[in-house]
């Protein structure tokens, strides 16, 4: 008879951190909108009327540690996986909780993402149809290719730290023995 291994305790704290990182995310790309510094490609929309510089520091200030936090409680968590239940069944985890997710959402994402910013841009231009206008980039099959990963960057640097950590972690657990 095959045992099952007791499942962890979830750490409810941790769920709570990583929803307020998540709102904060939010209020980080609001006031992105509104800065004063030009963000270049990286964030194209800008409200020509409204800057304000508190905006700037908001955005300095939670992009500080936001991030860092997610990868520190993925690490956390991946570390827990790997010790738990094993390097295979780890992958298996991440592979179906990081890769996929990013090759699906990839190609779901990158149309409205263009959408959504060709949109808000006619906007702020003050163009007559924003609407129909932004819905005549889709008229181009090529739109549905994404050209970058834009919001996702961070789950394949996600990808990358866990084969690189993995492959410590299997190195140094192998030296202990």
């Amino acid at each position: 008879m095959k045992q099952i291994k007791n499942k962890t305790e979830r750490i409810h704290s941790l769920d709570s951190l990583r929803a307020i990182m998540m709102l904060l995310g939010l209020v980080l790309h609001s006031a992105l909108t509104y800065n004063v510094t030009n963000h270049g490609n990286a964030w194209e929309i800008k409200d020509p009327e409204s800057n304000y510089i508190l905006t700037d520091f908001i955005v300095l200030l939670i992009h500080s540690f936001r991030m860092p936090i997610f990868f520190l409680v993925a690490g956390f968590f991946g570390s827990m996986l790997f010790y738990e239940r094993g390097v295979i069944q780890m992958f298996k985890n991440r592979i179906s909780r990081i890769v996929f997710p990013f090759i699906v959402f990839l190609f779901i994402l990158s149309p409205i993402i263009y959408f959504s910013f060709s949109y808000t841009i006619a906007v702020f231009e003050n163009q007559e149809n924003p609407f129909v206008n932004s819905t005549q980039l889709f008229s181009n099959i090529f739109v549905f290719i994404p050209k970058g990963t834009s919001h996702l960057w961070f789950l394949y640097y996600l990808i990358y730290v866990t084969l690189i950590t993995s492959l410590l972690g299997l190195l140094l657990k192998n030296q202990k023995k």
